[in-house]
């Protein structure tokens, strides 16, 4: 009986080795990466050097969090094995922990994670900006960086704009063009310039594309109390709490600012361009500035 026990113990042990064997085989082969020759790497696509932000190094983190579960930090690590260690450069942090994810810092980008993004770089001038954002407020004095949140895709090109970038976030999105530089919009001015790609001007082009890239992050109207602002490239939306998101751009624009733009007797602006018979028009707190082919623009 004695001899029988010992032989079942044995047996046993043997099996449980087996079994080891066998999960640490199947955990190779789920973490094992298809090779990199001839990919395409993903955030740079068919762009030219000239049109890539160019690598900002980022210090070394003066704290680094404990390892994490394994997950996240795998999940970055084959992202940054599918970018290829000429794109990001040896990473200079382990994994941290971030708002709502995970990061890990390399030398040319970093990779953030989480179960609702997903793993993503940023990199060059795009990163820079998602840095300083950490260092501004929205309207209610949040950190800009918190409310933007990680992002949700790798840099990429605007679309319609050519040798501009961007990179998408939880809640807004950072864009870069050589002429213009790193920019953010997120909040009700974000949903109001997305929205612009669904609205036209005058001659019926894309509004969003007419209005043109940010030329600032968000910021105070000067002289308005509680009102916020980006500038683009030719136009402004403007924010308040009583009078929502909205664009003036083109002679409309050109016109509200050469008589003061919001601290004019027309205030904020109401409504978006619309379409008239005849013309277009914008309204304001305190009026409207209309626009004909004939006229030009002039307010009422």
């Amino acid at each position: 009986m004695k001899l029988f026990l010992r032989y079942e113990v044995q047996a046993q042990e043997a099996r449980k080795t087996k079994d080891r064997r066998r999960s640490g085989d199947r955990r190779r082969a789920r973490l094992q990466v298809e090779p990199l020759e001839g990919r395409q790497l993903l955030s740079w696509g068919s762009v030219s050097p000239a049109q890539i932000t160019p690598p900002v190094n980022s210090p070394p983190s003066t704290h680094v969090y404990p390892q994490a579960p394994s997950d996240p930090g795998t999940a970055i690590e084959l992202k940054a094995l599918a970018l290829g260690s000429s794109f990001t450069g040896a990473p200079i942090s382990g994994l941290e922990t971030v708002p709502g994810g995970y990061r890990i810092q390399y030398q040319n980008c970093d990779i953030y994670d989480s179960p609702i993004t997903g793993a993503h770089e940023v990199h060059g001038a795009i990163r820079a900006e998602y840095a300083a954002l950490a260092h501004e407020t929205d309207a209610s004095g949040r950190d800009a960086q918190l409310v933007v949140g990680l992002p949700t895709s790798d840099e990429m090109n605007v679309p319609g704009v050519s040798g501009a970038r961007m990179n998408t976030f939880q809640d807004g999105a950072i864009y870069w063009s050589p002429s213009t530089g790193a920019h953010v919009v997120y909040g009700a001015i974000g949903a109001e310039y997305a929205a612009l790609a669904h609205e036209t001007d005058a001659s019926g082009r894309d509004a969003q594309l007419v209005v043109g890239l940010p030329t600032s992050d968000e910021m105070n109207v000067p002289g308005v109390s509680g009102a916020r602002m980006n500038t683009f490239q030719d136009g402004a939306i403007y924010w308040s709490p009583s009078t929502g998101a909205h664009v003036v751009y083109g002679a409309i624009g050109g016109l509200y600012n050469s008589l003061g733009g919001p601290t004019s007797f027309l205030g904020l602006p109401i409504s978006d361009e619309l379409g008239i018979p005849g013309g277009r028009v914008s309204y304001f707190q305190h009026g409207e500035i209309l626009w004909t082919p004939q006229g030009g623009a002039y307010a009422v």
